[in-house]
């Protein structure tokens, strides 16, 4: 039935077609107009058929919450990003104190072998 409505709204009308019998379809069907959604033309039967509207506020409604849903993950993505960076500082300073702490231990080290070895000189 969808088909044919669309057919015999975008087509002329065949001559001898009466007057009144065409307004009183297109008032129970509507016209066809050209609905821009997000990302595609949608035809639908917009002007007066109330169940055209609808599917029409409905297309509309469903890519709102596609945008509404992926602006919550962007949200959540910068959040867990905001958390990971502020690991990596903290990360990035017990490494750098790590690494003075090494070079301490490191001297010591150092030092002890050099005592050893004074010692070792040392000994019969």
């Amino acid at each position: 039935m969808g088909s044919f409505i669309r057919r015999f709204l975008l087509t002329k009308p065949k001559p001898g077609t009466p007057r009144k019998t065409l307004d009183a379809f297109r008032n129970t069907y509507g016209t066809i107009d050209a609905v821009a959604g997000t990302s595609k033309a949608v035809y639908t039967v917009a002007t007066v058929g109330p169940l055209a509207v609808a599917a029409a506020a409905l297309e509309n409604f469903k890519w709102e919450s596609e945008i509404a849903l992926l602006k919550d993950r962007v949200t959540n993505l910068e959040a867990a990003l905001q958390e990971t960076q502020q690991g990596y500082h903290h990360l990035q300073a017990d490494h750098t104190e790590l690494s003075k702490e090494h070079e301490e231990v490191m001297k010591k080290v150092k030092e002890m072998k050099e005592l050893s070895q004074k010692i070792n000189k040392h000994k019969p």
